[in-house]
């Protein structure tokens, strides 16, 4: 069972990702040709900045390059006792060494939460192959956790998957799939 303060920031958390990808200039980076450019840097500030915002809102300080300094994590929420209650890492590269080696820095973590963030797929990927890579992903990262030692603690991890994919109309669309883990327990909710 998720504890209740844990469920409110996955919500927060969740619902300031799915405004982002909602936004028009989201969809604009998303094109064919910004796809090639390189649109990520972009994509990894405002997440910074969105789940900064719910840091604060939620009165906790908030470390990343855009609040304060960064503190091993891409952004941590720290609470005045040092106690860290969010770590996050946010991994866009097509090489899966790297989202692994991202992961493996939450592994390590002793905060409550622990969010990954990542995408891989390009956007002429079809919507049903982008969904199944991303539910293989995920699992490929649950059993990553389950087999590190150092995760015994009672932390909870969200998986959002960043997805942009060709829809039936062959147009790119993008929406964050989300995943919800207890270490402990053997549930998932997708």
């Amino acid at each position: 069972m998720i504890d209740q303060g844990i469920q409110t920031y996955i919500c927060k958390i969740q619902d300031s990702l799915k405004g982002m990808a909602e936004q028009p200039d989201a969809q604009k980076q998303l094109l064919a040709e910004n796809w090639e450019n390189g649109w990520t840097a972009g994509w990894t500030e405002n997440v910074k900045r969105r789940i900064g915002c719910v840091s604060i809102g939620e009165g906790f300080e908030v470390y990343s390059t855009l609040h304060n300094k960064e503190r091993f994590y891409d952004l941590c929420w720290v609470e005045k006792d040092g106690n860290m209650p969010l770590a996050l890492e946010c991994e866009w590269a097509d090489n899966r060494n790297e989202i692994k080696y991202d992961f493996d820095k939450l592994l390590r973590s002793r905060a409550s939460l622990r969010v990954m963030i990542f995408e891989r797929w390009g956007p002429k990927t079809p919507a049903d192959i982008v969904k199944r890579k991303a539910e293989a992903e995920i699992d490929n990262l649950i059993c990553r956790m389950k087999v590190f030692s150092g995760s015994q603690s009672e932390a909870t991890y969200l998986f959002c998957v960043h997805c942009v994919y060709t829809d039936e109309n062959n147009e790119v669309r993008n929406e964050f799939v989300f995943c919800t883990h207890p270490s402990t327990a053997e549930t998932r909710e997708v």
